[in-house]
C-alpha cells in the first residue's frame, strides 16, 4: 500500500478558486479524509483531483493505494473516508467498519450483494433504469428495447412495469441461464426487438462476451445502447454514463451532505446526478440512424424530453 498525503492546494491555488469555494464550500475545513484507491488508474486520478479541487483549502487528504499484497492499515484517525473500486470496499469493511464511509466505482449489481455498516453509502456508478430507458427512446423512437437480464439482479418486475407504463415503451425481456452464452441470448431477444439496452450486469456484458454481443447485434442490422463509453468506441450506438471529474464533484457534495449530520437518512446509495453521453456517428450511419447533435440529446436527457 502507497500512502500519500495532500492538501488541496497540493492541486490548485489562485485568488478565484479560493473565492469560488468560500461562496461555495463542499467539505468542511480541517476534516481528514482517507482516499483509498483500489489500484493507480487515470480514471480514479482524474475523480481524486476534482474532489479535492471542491474542498475548502483546510481539508487534509490522505491519498493510499492497495498493492497486490496484504495492506497494512493506515495510519491515524480520519473524519470521512472514501473508497473507489472493489477491492479498496473490502478492505474498508475490514478496517473502518465503524467511520463514515462512501463508497465509489460501484454498479448497483455490486452495491446489492454487500451488506454495509450504518454510516457506510455509495454513489453508484450506474444510472437510474429509466435514464437508459429514455436515452433508448430518444435515439430510436418507437422502438422495442430488448433486454438479456440476470434472474438474480436487482431490477424488481414492478419497476420495469412502471417504466414501460410512464415512457410509453415496450420491452423484451430474456432470462439468462447459468453458463448460457450471452451472444446466443442477443439474437433471441433481438429476433422480437429493434435494439439492445445493456446494464451493468457483469456475467453478461464483460470483456468477454463484449465482442460477440456487437457482432451479433450488427449482423442483424440493430443497434446496442450501452452504459459504458468504452462500448461505444468498440461499436454501440451510444451510451450514457458519469464521467470521473463528475463522480468527484457529487463525492464532495455527499460527504458534506453526510457530515453535517444526515448520516442516518436512506437510501444507502446515490446516483450521480452528472452524466454524460458519447454517440458513435458511424454505427449510426451504418444502420441509416438520424441523430441529432450530442448537445441536444444531452440537453432533452437532463430536462426529461424524450422527444
Amino acid at each position: 500500500m502507497r500512502f500519500i498525503r495532500f492538501n488541496r492546494n497540493s492541486f490548485v491555488n489562485g485568488a478565484l478558486v479560493l473565492l469560488l469555494l468560500a461562496i461555495c464550500p463542499l467539505l468542511l475545513a480541517d476534516s481528514r479524509v482517507l482516499l483509498i484507491k483500489s489500484s493507480d488508474n487515470t480514471y480514479f486520478n482524474k475523480t481524486i483531483e476534482n474532489l479535492i479541487n471542491q474542498a475548502e483549502p483546510g481539508v487534509d487528504f490522505s491519498i493510499t493505494t492497495l498493492d497486490e499484497t496484504m495492506p497494512e492499515k493506515a495510519t491515524g484517525d480520519f473524519d470521512q473516508v472514501v473508497t473507489l473500486g472493489a477491492r479498496a470496499v473490502d478492505h474498508a469493511l475490514d478496517r473502518y467498519a465503524q467511520s463514515l464511509v462512501v463508497h465509489s466505482y460501484l454498479t448497483e449489481h455490486e452495491f446489492r450483494q454487500l451488506e454495509l455498516p450504518a454510516r457506510h453509502f455509495a454513489l453508484l456508478l450506474d444510472q437510474p433504469l429509466d435514464l437508459y430507458l429514455r436515452l433508448t427512446q430518444q435515439l430510436l423512437p418507437g422502438s422495442k428495447i430488448g433486454m438479456i437480464r440476470d434472474p438474480a439482479d436487482w431490477i424488481e418486475p414492478q419497476r420495469l412495469e412502471q417504466s414501460e407504463q410512464q415512457l410509453g415503451i415496450q420491452l423484451e425481456q430474456i432470462m439468462r441461464r447459468d453458463n448460457e452464452n450471452p451472444v446466443n441470448l442477443v439474437r433471441q431477444v433481438l429476433a422480437h426487438s429493434d435494439a439492445l439496452l445493456a446494464l451493468p450486469e457483469p456475467d453478461i456484458f464483460n470483456r468477454t462476451t463484449l465482442r460477440g454481443i456487437l457482432l451479433a447485434a450488427y449482423r442483424l442490422n440493430k443497434p446496442l445502447v450501452s452504459y459504458s463509453p468504452a462500448h461505444v468506441k468498440a461499436g454501440a450506438l451510444a451510451a450514457v454514463f458519469t464521467t470521473p471529474q463528475q463522480i468527484g464533484a457529487q463525492l464532495a457534495d455527499l460527504l458534506q451532505e453526510l457530515t453535517r449530520g444526515r448520516s442516518n437518512e436512506e437510501p444507502r446509495f446515490r446516483y450521480a446526478n452528472q452524466f454524460n453521453i458519447a454517440i458513435n456517428r458511424q454505427v449510426a450511419r451504418s444502420l441509416n440512424i438520424d441523430i441529432d447533435s450530442d448537445d441536444k440529446v444531452l440537453r432533452r436527457l437532463r430536462t426529461g424530453d424524450s422527444s
